[in-house]
């Protein structure tokens, strides 16, 4: 009876005084404790759950059970914006590792996009000028993109991490080569405005050659303004910007000669339709590509698909074969693909393709007029 009164003593004692004894060779589920044999020094917790043992914190991130968002950063720069304490951590295939004690722990995947075709805003994607978004064009990193009817969706499994709103921006004015042509319109500023729509995007020309596109105050994107197109003003063909082809291009000419009637500042360069470069003594062709490269923006050139009247089998000029060809797409409908064949199919040029334009080419044919 004693003995049982002195060990309930004990542990009165030892409770006053902030000490719970236990074998250190038993532990519970979150805790060992340890103590020195003199009892002079409470017990010292020791985490023996490794969840518990660390922690992985961020001041620019949210960090969730399975991912880390980190948007538009980069995964060079996740680094600088995590923490890990009582641990390290690892970077590598777009994952982050936790190691404790020795051991990986906890793997995390990094969720991120990016794009240098267009500028993430906030809520928005802006698109400038161009007719629509391309999903293609931008990269998504341990996640999916979707594209609904005015907006982005980026998600990670079935948890929408974020949405942008399609912004863009539409003219009646023509633009190429980031220039847009306002022919009379050229030093009226609320005319230019006034023909160019964004619902967001505050608009200022700045002097008469150069407009501004801004957003929150901040200049997001830059054109320059021109009188004249410089390839509708070059030689006697049509531009189509909606489809990015040069129609009614005479036929018979080098690549040299056609390049040499294009007035721009821009590196010009013939392509065949395996995307080969032309040498300038070689005939151009339905179907080849001339390239425009900008030298502040190298990376991402124009690129217009040629036309010719008549050249529907992409040998440079009207031939007895390509007006077979026509007929044969006439009579038996849609043999000919791809629009700038197709046009080079109307050969009269009024929109449609007959046998008013086979008979029209053999004429100019045996006339021997190209």
């Amino acid at each position: 009876m004693k003995n049982i009164i002195n060990k309930y003593l004990v542990m009165i004692f030892l409770i006053v005084f902030g000490v719970l004894i236990t074998d250190n060779s038993k532990t519970n589920k979150a805790v060992t404790v340890s103590y020195d044999n003199k009892y002079k020094e409470k017990g010292v917790l020791r985490l023996n759950n490794p969840n518990e043992a660390y922690s992985l914190t961020s001041s620019r991130y949210q960090i969730n059970e399975d991912y880390i968002y980190y948007g538009l950063d980069t995964l060079s720069t996740i680094q600088d914006y995590i923490t890990c304490n009582n641990c390290t951590f690892s970077i590598n295939d777009a994952r982050l590792s936790v190691t404790y004690d020795g051991n990986v722990v906890k793997t995390y995947d990094l969720v991120g996009i990016a794009t240098k075709y267009y500028k993430l805003l906030d809520e928005y994607i802006y698109y400038g000028f161009e007719s629509d978004v391309d999903i293609g064009k931008i990269t998504c990193t341990n996640c999916e993109i979707t594209k609904e009817t005015n907006k982005i969706v980026i998600k990670y499994g079935d948890t929408t991490l974020k949405e942008y709103t399609f912004l863009g921006l539409t003219t009646t004015y023509t633009i190429a080569n980031r220039t847009i042509y306002v022919e009379r319109d050229y030093g009226n500023e609320e005319a230019i405005i006034s023909k160019i729509n964004s619902s967001v995007c505050a608009l200022e020309v700045v002097n008469d050659n150069h407009l501004q596109v801004k957003y929150n105050n901040t200049v997001i994107d830059n054109y320059g303004i021109a009188i004249n197109n410089e390839l509708t003003v070059a030689q006697d063909y049509i531009v189509d910007e909606n489809r990015m082809i040069l129609y009614r291009v005479g036929s018979n000419q080098s690549a040299g000669n056609f390049m040499d009637g294009i007035n721009t500042n821009a590196r010009l360069n013939i392509l065949d339709r395996h995307r080969s470069l032309v040498n300038n003594s070689q005939k151009i062709c339905t179907g080849y590509i001339l390239r425009i490269i900008h030298d502040d923006d190298p990376d991402n050139p124009t690129d217009y698909k040629i036309s010719i009247p008549g050249d529907v089998l992409g040998t440079g000029n009207p031939s007895v074969d390509n007006a077979k060809e026509i007929s044969h797409h006439i009579v038996d409908k849609n043999v000919l693909t791809g629009d700038e064949y197709l046009m080079a199919a109307d050969y009269d040029g009024d929109g449609h393709i007959k046998m008013n334009d086979v008979t029209k080419m053999i004429y100019d044919m045996s006339n021997s007029t190209f």
